[in-house]
């Protein structure tokens, strides 16, 4: 149905924006070499959330495929930004 196509659309959407709203600020930082201004607790906060989801979908045997990758790339971009953070914030100044 018209809904039906609707609702699959604006997931994909959703899916898609979540995907990738981490990747601008990877790059920023990337091109800085500088993570400031990121919290580390904002950043674990959303490292727990990201598991949890993770977690959830292997637990649950009726989770789809797409649900699973949907999970991985999302904890990879945040640890992948978490990683930018100490790095730029811990090891880079004392490599200067």
């Amino acid at each position: 149905s018209k809904k039906d196509d609707l609702s699959l659309a604006l997931g994909l959407i959703s899916v898609l924006g979540w995907g990738v709203a981490e990747v601008p600020q990877i790059i920023t930082n990337f091109k800085t070499k500088s993570a400031e201004g990121l919290s580390i607790v904002f950043l674990v906060t959303w490292i727990l959330g990201d598991l949890l989801n993770l977690f959830g979908c292997l637990l649950e045997p009726a989770t789809l495929p797409t649900q699973y990758y949907t999970a991985m790339l999302y904890l990879v971009t945040t640890l992948i930004l978490s990683v930018q953070s100490l790095y730029y914030s811990h090891i880079y100044p004392g490599m200067k």
